[in-house]
């Protein structure tokens, strides 16, 4: 669960067992912040921003939760920008990813020239003169 701030945590589908009808909570948000996408959890995670920031993180970063949390800095996001974007790969090289822009078009980018950091970094400029709207 990754939020637009940059922020997230991990969940477990057992954590998900004991849901009742009225639901679950599984993500706390801070005010102005919105969910901006789930995913399954690979050997890394690649974050990407509007602003076309990219960074590559180890997944085991990713703290898992048991119940609702706000979660951890994943990818530092600075003001008017936001989370578009994240995708699970292997640490295995060679994976491209498909990113659609604002202007419509789809370019590939090699998860090898994405920058490999810690969470909680800003990430490096992988998309230029667009906007990132989302990556497969």
């Amino acid at each position: 669960l990754v939020s637009a701030a940059g922020t997230g945590s991990g969940l477990t589908l057992e954590g998900l067992a004991s849901t009742k009808r009225s639901g679950k909570r599984v993500a706390k948000l801070r005010e102005g912040d919105k969910l901006a996408t789930v995913n399954l959890v690979g050997d890394r995670t690649v974050l990407l921003t509007r602003g076309g920031l990219g960074l590559v993180i180890d997944s085991k970063e990713i703290p898992v939760r048991d119940t609702a949390a706000v979660g951890v800095a994943l990818i530092s996001v600075r003001d008017g920008d936001e989370v578009t974007a994240a995708v699970s790969v292997k640490k295995a090289g060679g994976q491209t990813l498909v990113v659609e822009t604002a202007s419509g078009k789809q370019r590939e980018v090699a998860v090898r020239d994405i920058p490999f950091g810690h969470r909680g970094l800003r990430g490096a400029r992988v998309v230029q003169r667009d906007e990132v709207v989302s990556a497969a």
